[in-house]
């Protein structure tokens, strides 16, 4: 964000609230995979509710699909952006 006089600040998201319930980000590397697992299982279902409800979690997640392999099965065991997990941390 650039404010009028030239100050750059960048916005870093420290929690969100959806409905009243109050979300912190994840910080954990074994749940952020099961959230994504979770979330690829409920779209190939289409399951469109549970994956609305796993969305603002993934995106909250002080993480993100690795930009090298795409968390694809086929590269990512050797991907050495990531170290194999598909997703890295946001920066």
């Amino acid at each position: 964000m650039v404010l009028p006089d030239g100050h750059q600040y960048e916005l870093v998201e420290t929690g969100r609230t959806i409905d009243g319930i109050a979300l912190e980000p994840v910080d954990d590397p074994d749940i952020f995979r099961a959230l994504i697992d979770n979330g690829l299982v409920a779209q190939e279902c289409r399951d469109l509710h549970s994956f609305e409800k796993l969305r603002p979690l993934i995106e909250l997640a002080k993480f993100c699909v690795c930009p090298t392999c795409l968390d694809r099965f086929d590269s990512r065991e050797d991907c050495t952006a990531c170290n194999g997990q598909g997703f890295v941390a946001k920066l």
